[in-house]
């Protein structure tokens, strides 16, 4: 999906989030830990990113939880 800067994607794969430039150079994995798959949405100001995890934790409901990207 397009990051709101418009010069960045946010690709979901192999249970990573990873970001790269629209001419897919520089990706960087910006978070690799537990989440639900496809539950990745940019916030409108492009500051974060937000997830939906239960932080690997069965015994709770997923909740949602954002990624502070400078």
């Amino acid at each position: 999906m397009w990051y709101p800067d418009s010069k960045h994607l946010v690709y979901v794969h192999d249970g990573k989030i990873d970001m790269m430039e629209y001419d897919a150079q520089n990706q960087t994995t910006v978070y690799a830990g537990p989440f639900v798959n496809d539950y990745v949405f940019p916030w409108p100001d492009a500051t974060k990113l937000v997830i939906l995890t239960n932080m690997g934790n069965p015994s709770i409901a997923p909740n949602l939880y954002t990624i502070g990207l400078k």
